[in-house]
């Protein structure tokens, strides 16, 4: 490719007012959640209301997260509808980049076996490849065993009609949300890509299952979206499964240590100055993608905020081979793997504690 060159660029009007209105409910705190989420909207008391933070550092709060997916699956809808009015190549794009990161941010949001998504998807019809919304079944399954304490969870999305299969996997995601502290370990695992340690010892046979019965149900490659670890996870799967995985798209994702074979087609997105892009390597046939804005973030926010389509953006794309070589890429990858170190010690000892507790409470229990 030899430089980067622009792909597309724009904003999203899917909301009328894209500011934080006071919020009287649950659901005008989701609306206030996501505005942040898919913006640069400054950080005020309107979006940081006393629900939000309870919701997020102190005790799950399941009304909230019911609006949240609820706005999430409205907000879907408008990229459908913008899809069928007819857009050209780049705005398409546009909304396909969107749609991935709303399909990447779905985990968190701690969908329930039996629930359905509704998803925008370009099958076939009459011959004629065309935009339409597909029902999808929402299958939940456990990534991590029980005595590891809350579980990681993978949410693959089963259509009803004729289309593809979808795979989400969580990135590591706030403390009140399941799987929160395993996630952190599996961040820090020295010697190992993010994510690596929870595929090679925990993930992989339980993902290679249902991606097997998926496959053989659709009769066509899964499509498979992860945002940072959940992102590494999409890559780890994606090198496992050739032949059965279609497309993969991973936003604000680590590379890989070892990228070994590529079938797929991988599209890999992150915002300028997120420092997690600068992790492990990037295979040549992998599609890579960095988003600017105006207003240039501070790391956690380039990372947190990955794809902000309702702002101002554009996205060009990067040269990967060129990527890889970076010298800040080799530095940042061998800072990481010392800081692993210390980290990886007392998370694995405290889940060391854990696992005997809980061992020692269940014998205690038996008796």
């Amino acid at each position: 490719m030899g430089s980067d060159f622009p792909v597309t660029f724009g904003r999203l009007q899917l909301y009328g007012d894209v500011a934080y209105h006071h919020a009287e409910n649950a659901a005008a705190d989701a609306q206030n959640l996501l505005k942040f989420l898919y913006s640069d909207l400054k950080l005020d008391r309107r979006f940081f209301s006393s629900r939000i933070r309870s919701a997020l550092f102190y005790k799950r709060d399941p009304e909230l997260l019911q609006e949240v997916r609820k706005e999430l699956q409205a907000l879907i809808n408008k990229l459908f509808h913008a899809l069928q009015n007819g857009t050209d190549v780049r705005q398409e794009k546009f909304i396909e980049m969107q749609l991935g990161h709303f399909l990447a941010i779905y985990p968190f949001l701690e969908p329930e076996s039996g629930m359905t998504l509704h998803v925008p998807q370009k099958v076939d019809a009459q011959g004629k490849k065309s935009w339409q919304l597909l029902e999808y079944e929402v299958q939940k399954f456990k990534l991590s065993p029980p005595s590891l304490g809350s579980p990681i969870c993978a949410f693959g999305l089963l259509p009803k009609q004729l289309g593809a299969p979808l795979l989400l996997f969580k990135g590591t995601p706030h403390p009140t949300s399941p799987g929160a502290y395993l996630s952190f370990w599996a961040d820090f695992v020295p010697g190992y890509t993010v994510g690596g340690a929870l595929f090679s010892f925990f993930a992989k046979k339980k993902i290679s299952a249902w991606i097997d019965d998926a496959y053989a149900h659709a009769q066509m490659g899964i499509k498979i979206y992860g945002k940072s670890l959940g992102g590494a996870l999409a890559l780890l799967t994606e090198n496992a499964h050739p032949g059965k995985v279609a497309e993969v798209h991973a936003y604000c994702a680590p590379g890989l240590l070892v990228t070994g074979q590529s079938t797929a087609s991988v599209h890999l997105y992150f915002r300028e100055n997120d420092p997690v892009q600068l992790l492990g390597n990037y295979h040549p046939h992998w599609h890579l993608y960095k988003i600017l804005t105006a207003m240039k973030k501070n790391m956690f926010l380039a990372h947190l905020r990955a794809f902000p389509g309702l702002s101002n953006l554009v996205v060009i794309q990067r040269d990967t081979l060129c990527e890889s070589k970076r010298f800040a890429r080799k530095c940042f990858t061998a800072a990481h793997f010392l800081i692993s170190i210390p980290i990886f010690i007392v998370t694995s000892s405290i889940l060391l504690v854990k696992t005997a507790y809980m061992f020692t409470t269940a014998l205690y229990k038996q008796q």
